[in-house]
């Protein structure tokens, strides 16, 4: 873990981690930052990912060096300056830390398939679909935010957190932190909705009638 860029969220008083039962520890959120690479900065590189537990407790915080030059360190949406990425980790050594950290876990993240695109510059993990919970995609957080359309990460926290974030730069703890606590409000509401859509397709596939076998041709018998 490389040394951390101070959070915002970060109180200053220290407070003790709290510990995590054996549901709780299944449940991570993710947050990474991008750089602009190719011409112009057109092309999104990740160079930071930050993952915390159930309660944002920071679990892992990594500057990353992108595969190609930096064009466009994009530092009034990323917090990405130079001298971050100076001493970063390698492109391959971190995701993969990411990869064997989240694996078997339920995912939080918001828009998280920005975070998890299978392509050279993202993280390139191919999560379960099944453990993945994405607050920008939840439908009931929409009607929550009044809108037709996936609500912003700053627009959520403070509806249903009263926190302010992203008032400059983007930190990838503070909106792991904060994608993390948006799930917690809808947690109970979210899995059983979920259990209950499982339940659903197995009772349909109980149901549907058996396919018939497929009826082969009879060969013709050889002549000896």
């Amino acid at each position: 873990m490389i040394k951390q860029e101070p959070s915002k969220l970060t109180k200053t008083k220290t407070k003790p981690k709290r510990r995590l039962n054996a549901v709780q520890k299944k449940y991570v959120a993710i947050d990474c930052e991008m750089v602009g690479v190719g011409p112009r900065g057109s092309i999104s590189a990740l160079a930071r990912v930050s993952v915390v537990d159930f309660h944002g407790n920071v679990l892992l915080d990594s500057y990353v060096k992108p595969t190609q030059p930096v064009t466009q360190y994009r530092t009034w949406v990323s917090g990405i300056r130079p001298r971050h990425l100076k001493n970063a980790g390698g492109f391959k050594a971190v995701t993969k830390n990411v990869a064997k950290l989240i694996n078997n876990k339920i995912l939080i993240g918001h828009a998280i398939h920005h975070d998890l695109q299978v392509r050279l510059n993202a993280l390139a993990i191919q999560h379960p679909p099944e453990l993945i919970r994405d607050t920008s995609t939840y439908q009931p957080l929409w009607i929550l935010a009044n809108t037709t359309r996936s609500p912003s990460l700053k627009k959520l926290a403070k509806l249903l957190l009263d926190l302010k974030i992203q008032k400059q730069s983007h930190c990838s703890i503070d909106d792991a932190k904060a994608t993390m606590a948006i799930y917690r409000t809808q947690q109970e509401e979210w899995e059983d909705d979920l259990l209950m859509k499982a339940k659903k397709e197995q009772q349909q596939l109980l149901l549907s009638p058996p396919a018939p076998p497929d009826v082969l041709p009879k060969q013709p018998s050889s002549l000896s």
